[in-house]
Order: C-alpha cells, then sequence, then structure tokens
C-alpha cells in the first residue's frame, strides 16, 4: 500500500517521471552502499534481532510520512529523503529475512520455501496496491502510510515467538572488513555467483523500471487515474503469486538454471509488449505474466544462491544479491525515468526491455554453469 501511495503521491505533487525515478532510486539506493555491509551483520549477529530493528525502523519511517502528509507539509524532497532512511533498514532487513528462511525450514526445503515467502510477499502485492487504489481518493496517502505503520506490529508479535531458533556461529578470528571482503573473494571465483548476480542487476534495473513508470502509464498513457493504478499492480501481485505457488510445487531436484532462463526470455517480451500497449486489457494480461515470470526468476536465482553457498557465507553473498537487485536497480531506474522524460515513457521502457532481451540471449542462454543448477 505505501509503495502505491508514495509513488501516487509523488506524481501528484510534482507530475514528473523524473521524480518518479528518484523516488524509487532513493529508497533502494541505500542498498546499493549497505547490502553487503548488512549480510556481514547478519552473518555475525542473531537474525530475529536484526529483523527487530530494521522493521521498527521500517515503522517509524512511515509513521513520519503519514504524520507530514496528513497536515500537509509534505514536499518532494522530504519524501525522497525519508524514502532514503527506510532504504537504509531496508538494506540490512532484506539479507536478514532472505537468510532466515533456511534457518526456519532447512536447507533441504529451502526451495520450496523461498517459493512459498515469495508466494506471501507477493499475495500482500496483490491486495495491497488494490486496498490503496480503492482508499487513496477516501483516506488519502496519509491514511495508506499509517496503516502501513501499524501493520509492523504484527510483525514484531511474530518474531517474538520465534524463539526455537539456530544460533549463529560468529567468527571472531577475522575482521569484520575481511569478512566483508570474504564474500566478494568468494564470488569473484564462482562463475555461477557472478552470472546470478549481473544478471539480477541487469534485469532488476531495467525489466523492473515498469514499476516505477507505473503511475505514469495510469495517469498518461492508459488514462485510468489512481484506482486503475491500483488494479495494474494488483495485477502484477496477482501473476506473481501464482507463479510463486506454481514453483512451490515443483520437486525439489528442478533444474532450476533452466527456469532462469526461460523466466528471463518470457519477461523481457512481456514487458516490451506491456510497454506499446495502449489497449487496457492487454496491458492487464502483460502485468499478470510479468508478475508470472518475474517471479519465477527472481526465486530460483535466489534458490540457487542459498543452495550453492556455504552456510557460514550465506548472508553476505544474499548480502550482495540484495546489493544488485535493491541497490544497482535504483541507478537503472534513475536513467529510465530521465529518459522517459526525454523521449516517452513508452519509448523509454521498450528501449530498456529490448535490451534486457539482448542479456538474456547472450548470457543466461548460452552459460554452462547455469545449465548444470
Amino acid at each position: 500500500m505505501q509503495t502505491l501511495a508514495q509513488g501516487w503521491l509523488v506524481w501528484r505533487l510534482t507530475h514528473s517521471p523524473f521524480w518518479l525515478g528518484v523516488a524509487s532510486a532513493m529508497s533502494q539506493l541505500p542498498s546499493l552502499l549497505l547490502g553487503s555491509v548488512g549480510g556481514v551483520i547478519v552473518d555475525r549477529s542473531r537474525k530475529r534481532l536484526v529483523l527487530f530493528i530494521t522493521q521498527s525502523g521500517l515503522a517509524i519511517t512511515a509513521m513520519l510520512l503519514a504524520i507530514l502528509t496528513f497536515f500537509e507539509i509534505i514536499r518532494v524532497e522530504v519524501v525522497v529523503f525519508l524514502a532514503a532512511v527506510s532504504g537504509i533498514f531496508a538494506a540490512i532487513d532484506a539479507p536478514a529475512r532472505l537468510s532466515f528462511v533456511q534457518d526456519l525450514v532447512g536447507k533441504e526445503d529451502v526451495g520450496n520455501a523461498v517459493a512459498i515467502n515469495s508466494t506471501t510477499f507477493n499475495a500482500a502485492r496483490l491486495v495491497g496496491p488494490s486496498i490503496a487504489g480503492i482508499l487513496v481518493p477516501y483516506i488519502g496517502e496519509a491514511g495508506c502510510f499509517f496503516l502501513n505503520s501499524i501493520s509492523y506490529a504484527a510483525l514484531l508479535f511474530t518474531l517474538s515467538l520465534m524463539t526455537n531458533l539456530p544460533k549463529p556461529i560468529p567468527n571472531h578470528h577475522n575482521s569484520f572488513r575481511e569478512q566483508w571482503l570474504e564474500a566478494f573473494q568468494y564470488v569473484q571465483h564462482s562463475q555461477l555467483h557472478r552470472l546470478i548476480l549481473l544478471n539480477t542487476a541487469a534485469f532488476g534495473s531495467f525489466a523492473f523500471a515498469y514499476t516505477v513508470l507505473a503511475p505514469a502509464f495510469a495517469g498518461k498513457v492508459l488514462n485510468i487515474g489512481v484506482q486503475g493504478l491500483g488494479l495494474l499492480m494488483g495485477t502484477v501481485g496477482a501473476g506473481a503469486l501464482t507463479g510463486g505457488l506454481t514453483l512451490a510445487s515443483f520437486p525439489r531436484n528442478t533444474p532450476r538454471g533452466k527456469i532462469i532462463r526461460v523466466s528471463g526470455f518470457i519477461l523481457s517480451l512481456v514487458v516490451f509488449i506491456f510497454s506499446i500497449s495502449k489497449i487496457i486489457p492487454l496491458s492487464f494480461v502483460m502485468l499478470f505474466l510479468i508478475g508470472f515470470s518475474g517471479i519465477f526468476l527472481l526465486a530460483s536465482s535466489n534458490t540457487v544462491l542459498q543452495l550453492h553457498t556455504p552456510d557460514h557465507l550465506r548472508g553476505r553473498v544474499l548480502g550482495l544479491y540484495t546489493t544488485c537487485f535493491l541497490g544497482v536497480s535504483p541507478i537503472g531506474h534513475f536513467l529510465v525515468g530521465s529518459l522517459a522524460e526525454r523521449i516517452g515513457i513508452q519509448t523509454a521502457l521498450a528501449l530498456v526491455s529490448g535490451l534486457c532481451f539482448l542479456i538474456a540471449l547472450f548470457t543466461l542462454g548460452r552459460n554452462q554453469a547455469l545449465r548444470k543448477v
């Protein structure tokens, strides 16, 4: 709900694709600087405690945004600043949550667990934007921010119930800096890890740039307003929910590398078709397929990293994954927003989706390491 309301607030204040790109970038840019650092913190600490701190910080920033918006003293620069603060907490929260999955279920079930985790996340993406699109005209963006803030109470309560968890095995022989460098050295010598991380950065930057431009598509291309924006993003969530449930039902020995290759091609294609479409039903169908193929790509990439990374490095490698998806992508989103300002929304998204297709063709399709997993 907050993502949609924040995007619509920025659009209402500025009517600028450029500022949409800036706001999205600043919410994720801290992951570029802190994602790998967060991974070291996760490997050295109790994940539950880390999550308590990060979830509390996210709740506080959401409440501040709600108050400032309610009293109509909000400016786009303030939205961007609070988005950056939230991004700092999210940069540490993401690797903690991702690596926490294996602590809960064990390594043998991690593939299906990652898919189920993605399913629950995207169930929220299905329901939240639709509700936000309905509620914004009645309670405003501030109401959505407030509901998001108080929702963290449920998360903190759930974490308080999780007491019988594996204890971290801290490495006191190496310094923080040495452990940070160890993850980079490991990835540098692994062709499989390099491929997945680089392609995650590329697809996160360009294929998923549709999320940044969605308010502009709803307001300018399709002319369906904020309620339509909620339905657009809800459709993505419906596709991702369906994809997550489908992926979770796959056998444990399913070749994840093949899924990554095929879903990369499909995601590029459907983003391109969405970018050039002015037909509302076709746009909704493409967004459903974007959600479906996107979750196949991301969840399978996450699973491969978890299954092929030593336990003592898992938090740090997933921190690098966070950096590539959440940290590098804002740079791409900023570039796409700037490009859309100059050459048009649809043309910009069409160009970057074509770039993703070429990346899939020359990297995912030809890599031998990916064919073995």
